[in-house]
């Protein structure tokens, strides 16, 4: 009898965003007899003041088989962000000397990548890439997404058009696979509850229209002040009579700044509430329900189209992202996001988005990623 030898691959999560992203990937792999599979955790999953989520891996029964933490509770500026990366690196090397895999995969654009990156190279370990191939002028994830994909063995996309970009940045066809994006198998594997008793949950006022908001840094903007962008948010907001529900910021330069204005002007009003982070299932519970969206996430631009609802995208952070006719951008101007609100409100414009197809694949993309890691890696 000819003996298979397993293939040996390590994930690695720093943030809840993309850990609710390779959930199901990573619940599969586990399950598979081709594969020896290890969940490395750390970034911001560890820190009180960003969610502690690493409760929310835990709840979900997902065996961690080690931690690196590297966050301190220091001032998010330049200088203690790349102290962070400098600890992550040591952790991480720590990791590649005590586990013995072949493979890594790792999903995103988030500088805690590049650690990752680094030690892989300096071990020889494949690299398999997903979400490559995206624009995001706005941010310096643009520039990190290059780089891990320029470093990558395999890529998984989430469209056609980011893996003509990715051949247009000179890799390897033959190595890039559009499957779609895993945050649509997540969504459609989500267990509904009905509006009444998810408003009761969160203490919601069921009379008021529901918004969600999310703000994250712009790191490459530099001529509105971040504390100028947010504010103007909060000012066009009160202007209207909504129940908003408020999530935290990523860990990135002026994070703790945004994040104090929100709890501010959330302590003002009494139908806005603010979490360090609702997790996956409750963000999309609530966003079914909810009369648009407003920041600057990327899942308003991938996940929110979903719901057929509109964003209001704030700001350059998502400059260039491939874009349903759903998404409403404006600038940081006050009166501008205020005439956003209301387009999103319009009972026409929901009309004109009820019919249109979502361009990030139909919800098998684990699947789809794990015959090609079966045949590839």
């Amino acid at each position: 009898m000819k003996i298979v030898s397993k293939k040996k691959i390590a994930f690695f999560s720093t943030t809840r965003a993309e850990f609710g992203l390779i959930q199901p990937l990573l619940s599969k792999i586990y399950l598979n007899k081709l594969f020896t599979s290890y969940f490395f955790v750390g970034g911001s999953h560890l820190v009180n003041d960003y969610g502690k989520t690493i409760l929310e891996i835990k709840n979900k029964k997902i065996k961690i088989n080690e931690i690196f933490n590297f966050y301190s509770d220091k001032k998010k500026d330049n200088k203690n962000l790349i102290d962070a990366l400098a600890k992550e690196t040591k952790q991480l090397n720590k990791i590649f000397q005590k586990f013995d895999f072949d493979t890594i995969i790792i999903l995103g654009d988030r500088y805690e990548l590049l650690p990752i990156v680094t030690c892989a190279i300096l071990y020889n370990k494949k690299i398999v890439h997903i979400g490559g191939g995206e624009k995001t002028l706005g941010i310096i994830d643009e520039q990190v997404r290059n780089m891990v994909s320029k470093s990558a063995h395999l890529h998984f996309t989430s469209n056609k058009y980011f893996k003509k970009q990715l051949i247009n940045m000179d890799e390897n066809y033959r190595s890039i696979f559009n499957v779609g994006s895993l945050s649509t198998e997540n969504i459609k594997k989500i267990k509904r509850i009905d509006k009444k008793n998810l408003f009761q949950k969160f203490k919601i006022d069921i009379k008021l229209p529901l918004i969600l908001m999310t703000y994250h840094s712009t790191t490459l903007e530099f001529n509105v002040s971040v504390k100028e962008q947010i504010n103007n948010i909060f000012k066009a907001l009160e202007q209207f009579n909504f129940s908003v529900i408020i999530t935290g910021p990523n860990i990135e330069k002026n994070s703790d700044i945004i994040k104090n204005i929100k709890i501010k002007n959330t302590r003002k009003n009494k139908n806005y509430q603010y979490f360090d982070s609702l997790g996956f299932d409750n963000y999309h519970q609530l966003m079914k329900y909810s009369n648009f969206v407003i920041g600057n996430s990327s899942s308003g631009i991938i996940e929110t189209p979903y719901y057929k609802i509109p964003t209001v995208n704030v700001g350059i952070r998502q400059k260039k992202r491939l874009r349903h006719i759903s998404i409403i951008d404006c600038n940081y101007q006050q009166i501008e996001i205020v005439k956003s609100i209301k387009k999103a409100s319009s009972e026409n414009f929901k009309k004109k988005i009820s019919n249109m197809k979502y361009l990030f694949g139909n919800g098998n993309s684990s699947e789809k990623i794990i015959k090609v890691l079966e045949k590839y890696i």
